[in-house]
């Protein structure tokens, strides 16, 4: 009986869900990143917080973006700010109000605009799921106007929980698209697009046209494994071999092709009695010829830079 007890007890508390981490346990562990966020560190930061399971974590984030996030200098607590007559009226990382504060007393935080972006993506996965339709059906307009990779696991994060149909359908059809552009998986792309059957619309022709452009690139050894590569392209059989030099020039993989006026102010940088090299520089008036042979003498012997061709 003992055993069937403890058992029973073992299922409930297993079955009970996990409380939320206080917000301000987060944001204490991480206060210096949050005082002078990076762009490049500071992603794990916000997903912790918005982790959480606060209810303040959305207004918190919000604030952050919007710059209206205080720290008081005297004991480097967090607070959201509002204009007031003292200066600013302080709400606490409960959602309490905290009093007022003059203005010299706080430092206010201001992001830049990579950092913001990377809160504003944070900020996706709760507007999605905001309680008001109108919010959740504004956070899917702007998805749509603006997608990027990082609405991706919310937006497939808030479909099944949606209990508006229209809106549901909305976002379903909205994962389908960001998926055949951002995924990762081939095969993920793949049955994206297949889903479209044999629609046309505008949004998703906007949607193929980045996956089935395809540009021209070089690369020092064989291509990234990660590259979507259609084919490669062999100098003198895919493309004129010039072509093919000035993709190298563009990639900084090859020296720029030396023009004939950097040769003939190379000469006459290098013009020595009334030669360079061993070539008399009356003879180089034309722009082929002798030109490059006196060209390359005076590469030899007086510095002046290596022509390429």
């Amino acid at each position: 009986m003992k055993r069937l007890f403890l058992c029973l007890l073992l299922l409930v508390a297993a079955a009970l869900p996990v409380a939320a981490e206080p917000l301000s346990d987060a944001v204490a562990r991480h206060a210096g990143a949050i005082e002078k966020p990076s762009r490049q560190t500071i992603g794990p930061v916000i997903a912790e917080l918005a982790a959480s399971g606060d209810p303040m974590v959305a207004r918190f984030l919000q604030a952050w973006e919007g710059k209206t996030l205080g720290q008081r200098k005297s004991d480097r607590a967090f607070f959201l700010l509002a204009p007031d007559a003292a200066g600013y009226a302080l709400t606490d990382l409960t959602g309490a109000a905290a009093g007022t504060a003059a203005k010299a007393d706080m430092v206010e935080l201001k992001p830049n605009a990579g950092v913001r972006g990377l809160i504003s993506a944070a900020l996706v996965q709760f507007t999605l799921s905001d309680p008001d339709l109108d919010r959740r059906t504004e956070a899917v307009d702007s998805i749509a106007a603006d997608p990027s990779a990082t609405h991706l696991v919310p937006l497939r994060a808030a479909i099944d929980g949606e209990p508006d149909a229209a809106l549901k359908a909305r976002k379903a059809r909205l994962e389908r698209l960001l998926t055949l552009r951002f995924d990762p998986s081939s095969e993920a792309r793949i049955a994206a697009i297949a889903g479209f059957a044999i629609e046309t619309g505008l949004d998703l022709r906007a949607s193929l046209n980045p996956v089935l452009a395809t540009a021209r690139r070089v690369s020092p050894g064989p291509p990234p494994a990660s590259d979507n590569v259609a084919r490669l392209m062999q100098p003198g059989r895919d493309l004129a071999e010039a072509e093919a030099y000035d993709l190298l020039v563009a990639a900084n993989l090859a020296p720029a092709r030396l023009t004939h006026e950097d040769q003939r102010a190379a000469l006459t940088a290098h013009l020595a009695e009334g030669a360079v090299g061993r070539g008399a520089a009356g003879r180089s008036g034309q722009p082929s010829g002798p030109r490059p042979r006196l060209y390359r003498a005076g590469g030899g012997r007086s510095g002046a830079p290596s022509r390429h061709r």
